[in-house]
């Protein structure tokens, strides 16, 4: 966001409302939402955190994002 780039993070976006308003957390719950927000953006940002390759979450998002033809960026943690 510091660069400028328009950014959607589920983790950071959609985890806090769960608990605010006592939804579920889980990615059934969750999927259209991230699906939708997949197809709206130009690409799709995999932060390489710990476990990221285990996330159920992460690995549908990839593959909707291939399904929509976007364009994935692996980013290294430490970036």
């Amino acid at each position: 966001m510091k660069k400028g780039n328009i950014v959607y993070a589920p983790i950071s976006h959609s985890h806090p409302i769960a608990v605010q308003c006592n939804l579920p957390k889980t990615w059934d719950y969750w999927k259209d939402v991230d699906e939708a927000f997949i197809g709206w953006c130009d690409e799709l940002w995999v932060v390489m955190l710990d476990g990221f390759k285990e996330s159920k979450g992460v690995n549908a998002e990839i593959e909707i994002a291939l399904r929509l033809n976007k364009k994935i960026r692996f980013i290294p943690k430490n970036a």
